[in-house]
């Protein structure tokens, strides 16, 4: 979808500071899914009749490689050319014959498609979406887009019920990182998303304001309260726009408006996994009413 600030926003920089090491084609994981979340994906994929043709929305490489593994032709969706470029060779070249790379917006998806597809994946797609209207109208047009029995699958940040995101505030997270209570990678993506909320976070709007968010922790590390290690670790997440970060309640609720319903596999042993979570979803037969 038209995204204010996509074009600006996502450059080729902000892209490669998620790179681990372009070499192994390896990302840094929160920020981009791990093998084990990459796993989800595949048993939510693989439930009930075998998919033939899946659409990635965006370049995400690992679900592109995982989706090939299983299916016999994947059609990668993303208007962004400098994540093409980037991101295009990340699948093995035996492969690059059965996936269809399309320059393209999310909303357009019905019209680019000669048919309905069995299944669509995005990863952290909705925290690009900035209104709540541009939501509804995104995941109607992905109901729209799979056919009967095809499945939605989903990971993106929201604050689930029961989080208080006052206690994961930057000092909380630096105090917790430093005694050891948490890697580098659940300190620094909880920096990105909690550690500025109070002052970042318009709760009316649900839309948090990163620039506002790193240029803090710029400071900081201008004034030694960051040390050169734990400012690279919060860099390598990066984003100098804005996202929606919904309530669970509200972005569940908005799954049921647009016809889909949805279950949830819980993931354990990194601090995210609780406010990233990913969506199993699948059209209801016939809406109410």
């Amino acid at each position: 979808m038209r995204m204010p600030g996509e074009k600006r926003y996502w450059d080729r920089p902000t892209l490669e500071t998620r790179i681990a090491d372009a070499g192994r084609r390896q990302r840094y994981e929160a920020g981009s899914p791990n093998a084990y979340e990459i796993a989800r994906y595949r048993d939510f994929l693989l439930e009930g009749n075998r998919p033939r043709r899946v659409i990635i929305m965006g370049m995400t490489p690992e679900l592109r490689v995982m989706a090939l593994s299983v299916v016999d032709r994947v059609i990668t969706v993303d208007r962004n050319p400098e994540a093409i470029s980037l991101y295009r060779d990340w699948t093995s070249e035996a492969d690059s014959g059965r996936e269809w790379i399309i320059r393209a917006d999310w909303e357009d998806l019905s019209q680019l498609l000669n048919g309905p597809v069995d299944a669509v994946l995005g990863d952290g797609v909705f925290g690009n979406v900035l209104t709540l209207d541009n939501h509804r109208r995104l995941l109607n047009s992905l109901r729209e887009t799979v056919g009967p029995g095809g499945r939605i699958i989903l990971r993106h940040a929201m604050i689930p019920r029961g989080f208080d995101p006052a206690s994961h505030s930057a000092d909380l997270l630096l105090e917790a990182f430093r005694s050891g209570q948490m890697n580098e990678t659940e300190f620094a993506f909880g920096m990105r998303l909690w550690g500025c909320f109070a002052t970042a976070y318009d709760r009316k709007t649900a839309l948090l304001d990163n620039r506002t968010v790193f240029d803090r922790y710029g400071r900081w590390h201008a004034d030694g309260r960051l040390t050169d290690g734990e400012w690279n670790a919060v860099r390598r997440y990066y984003y100098g726009g804005t996202n929606m970060i919904l309530p669970q309640e509200i972005w569940e609720a908005l799954l049921g408006e647009c016809g889909l319903r949805f279950s949830l596999r819980p993931l354990r042993g990194r601090a995210w996994y609780a406010y990233y979570p990913i969506y199993g979803c699948r059209p209801i037969k016939a809406l109410p009413g």
